[in-house]
């Protein structure tokens, strides 16, 4: 499929595509999930382009042989990034990064099963003319703007910059009917604030958090390992010996990858998996404890309202009812 420029073959998706009346829209589907890409043409080869995913990933091939600047703003999940051979970056929260799309991508991983962002996509040479027609003395050279932050095909970061993520929650909420006046000026707002960063609060692949791909494999089978056997607790020595990989290397590793320490992401994610099983099952509380590794019902159900913020108990009262008036 052509998603705004790019050619993406999704080799593991089904693509259906929605064309609206103000926008374009792609529909993946794997058996991890769906992934939906809206794309709103502001002004003629700008584009803002919305990124939904409730999936673990997409594998595909891009052919991008095309000028651009595209910029990114993760607002929620995470995304695994290969930005040479062997090594990869996490976008999270908050994180922007400034691209030229002429590194051709193997595919998308999504470490939490969910992404989502907001791009700007601006095509060269056009994307001036189209400015340039419409607002005569606008002072950003766009072309100028992308060597200053793609000195080669790889991306720049940019993090925790409070004026521009500003500008990116602004546009979050815009549906682009009858609203394309206002992207537009936030749109050139943007450039305007990125025109002005200087150049050390820049960041290059080599400054952001990366991490190699033998350590990536590595910390990935112990996650797997570890949510399929949720009845056992697995130390932090067992699994580094397990797996051959150094303790802090992994931990480091895993934390980069999951966006939270091992013991932190597991304890929450047996809470969200007994919060299902609460719903969805007639196991009782202490069975349900036994299947998330607490032989304890009442460590179990301390342990569910320090993440849930409810006992198991009030939990399922409470949800159980609206569970199935959804359904």
């Amino acid at each position: 499929m052509k998603v705004n420029g790019f050619e993406t073959n999704t080799l593991n998706a089904s693509v259906s595509v929605v064309e609206n009346e103000d926008s374009k829209v792609y529909i993946m589907r794997n058996e991890t999930g769906e992934g939906i890409i809206s794309i709103y043409e502001v002004l003629e080869d700008i584009s803002l382009i919305f990124s939904d995913f409730h999936m673990n990933g997409v594998v595909s091939e891009d052919r991008r042989d095309i000028d651009c600047l595209a910029i990114d703003y993760c607002y929620e999940g995470r995304l695994e990034c290969s930005v040479d051979e062997g090594v990869f970056v996490y976008h999270k929260p908050g994180d922007i990064s400034v691209d030229s799309r002429m590194k051709s991508a193997d595919g998308y991983f999504f470490p939490l099963n969910h992404y989502h962002s907001l791009s700007i996509a601006l095509f060269l040479p056009k994307a001036q003319e189209s400015i340039e027609r419409c607002f005569p003395s606008f002072p950003v050279n766009l072309k100028k703007l992308r060597d200053k932050f793609l000195d080669h095909s790889y991306p720049c970061f940019i993090q925790n910059y409070t004026e521009l993520n500003s500008i990116f929650e602004s546009l979050r909420d815009v549906t682009m009917k009858n609203k394309s006046t206002y992207a537009t000026i936030k749109i050139l707002e943007l450039l305007l604030v990125l025109d002005s960063v200087e150049e050390d609060e820049l960041l290059g692949v080599d400054e952001y958090s990366y991490f190699h791909k033998s350590d990536v494999e590595k910390v990935k089978l112990i996650q797997g390992l570890m949510v399929d056997d949720l009845e056992h607790h697995y130390t932090l020595n067992e699994l580094s010996d397990e797996f051959k990989i150094p303790l802090t290397a992994m931990t480091s590793c895993f934390k980069g990858v999951y966006g939270k320490p091992v013991n932190t992401y597991m304890r929450e994610y047996r809470m969200s998996y007994a919060a299902k099983e609460l719903l969805l099952t007639e196991l009782s509380i202490a069975e349900i404890g036994l299947k998330v590794g607490y032989s304890n019902p009442s460590k179990f159900s301390g342990a569910f309202r320090q993440i849930i913020g409810l006992l198991p108990k009030e939990y399922r009262k409470r949800n159980r009812n609206k569970h199935y008036e959804k359904g």
